[in-house]
């Protein structure tokens, strides 16, 4: 549903679109079905007609749209060593089941370029964990 409505905001607004968000998919891996489907891995499974009406676009209108990982097109020396952004609430050292679930995407009409991509940390001032995600974040040019 993601990529059928982002290629219809691309195609009606000739803007850039984004999402982002915890897609609770791997990049890879036997979890990664979201990821792989929103980035044009694999094709899109079938969605609710009423929704696929409303948001249709004409088959001639950015064919091959899919949405890009921002992590992957910042220039390699502006992309944070953190990869992780999902930690769950374990110790620092016990980064067993750590994964990267949450992303940032653009969609590949363009009109935007990733300069940087950050992942943060989730642990407080206190030494407690905040959140049992990482924070991401951007440096996009239009």
């Amino acid at each position: 549903m993601l990529l059928t409505r982002a290629r219809f905001e691309a195609a009606n607004t000739s803007n850039p679109v984004f999402i982002t968000g915890d897609f609770n998919s791997a990049a890879m891996g036997s979890d990664s079905g979201a990821y792989n489907i929103i980035t044009g891995v694999l094709p899109p499974v079938a969605i609710n007609a009423t929704f696929a009406a409303k948001y249709r676009v004409d088959d001639d209108q950015l064919p091959g749209f899919t949405m890009l990982d921002l992590r992957g097109q910042a220039p390699r020396r502006s992309v944070s060593t953190n990869f992780a952004t999902f930690t769950g609430f374990t110790a620092p050292n016990d980064t067993g089941q750590w994964t990267r679930i949450d992303f940032i995407f653009g969609g590949s009409n363009g009109e935007w370029t990733a300069q940087g991509y950050n992942t943060g940390t989730s642990l407080s001032d206190t030494g407690l964990l905040a959140s049992d995600h990482r924070p991401s974040f951007a440096d996009i040019f239009f």
